[in-house]
């Protein structure tokens, strides 16, 4: 499974969404559930969101790729 250190803590790479040229990292800390962020790669470089506005998009976009099985978990 891919990884990702960010202050001295291992994410892993739970899921990737390509958007047109940038590709969304969706990670979590193994150690720690509720420890969870959102990453983009462009061109290979991990960076942080520009804004709130960019995370919303990256939410969205997660949500219509995992609808069915956000659904599914929520029991709809």
């Amino acid at each position: 499974m891919k990884s990702v250190v960010e202050d001295n803590v291992e994410y892993i790479i739970i899921a990737e969404i390509k958007d047109n040229e940038i590709k969304y990292l969706y990670l979590a800390n193994e150690k720690n559930a509720s420890d969870i962020c959102v990453r983009k790669d462009v061109n290979g470089k991990i960076y942080p969101l520009d804004d709130e506005k960019e995370f919303n998009k990256a939410m969205v976009l997660f949500y219509k790729k995992y609808e069915k099985n956000i659904k599914s978990l929520l029991g709809e």
